[in-house]
């Protein structure tokens, strides 16, 4: 199955009246749709059998007939969540990341609300206000270290919500809604 094929116009060419920009944007989805297609060839497979409880099973089998798809790929597509790919993420965090996949729904919860400390907060946005200005190096350290810090606990949030999404089958923001 094309992995484009179900974003309807992605890769078909794109007709308007100020031609210069059309070619341009025609240009990058020609790109986007050959880097996606080479990517899906380069991908090798692997066959693999083991069990699953029947409750596991039949609720992927639902998901696979809600979303009109094989069941082979709502399972792909389960494992491709419950184990991210995590190259591109700071080595810093990449095996709490991963470890997050096994914590319960309770931990996620407080991963998923926690915030930077308010005091953290209030010397982020001041150092990001004194920018109108040259930094002395030792506010450039301290606004790099509180970019990281703040970023991390981007991507644990991120990842919290995506895997408590999963786990309860609905989006995001109504199963935030529900814990408020």
């Amino acid at each position: 199955m094309d992995p484009l094929a179900n974003f309807g116009s992605i890769g078909k060419p794109i007709r308007c009246d100020c031609p210069g920009i059309v070619e341009q944007i025609n240009r990058c989805v020609s790109q986007v749709v050959g880097t996606a297609r080479q990517r899906k060839e380069q991908v090798r497979m692997a066959t693999l059998t083991f069990e699953v409880s029947d409750s596991l099973l039949t609720r992927a089998r639902e998901t696979a007939q809600a979303l009109n798809r094989p069941l082979e790929e709502v399972l792909i597509g389960a494992l491709a969540v419950g184990l991210p790919d995590v190259q591109d993420v700071p080595a810093s965090v990449r095996g709490e990341l991963l470890e997050m996949t096994f914590l319960n729904e309770e931990l996620l919860w407080t991963i998923a609300k926690d915030e930077m400390a308010s005091v953290e907060q209030k010397e982020l946005q001041a150092l990001l206000d004194m920018q109108q200005r040259p930094l002395v190096p030792q506010e450039e350290v301290r606004l790099q270290e509180l970019r990281e810090s703040y970023g991390k606990a981007m991507l644990r949030k991120a990842r919290a919500f995506a895997l408590l999404s999963l786990r309860s089958g609905q989006p995001l923001l109504t199963a935030l809604e529900e814990t408020e």
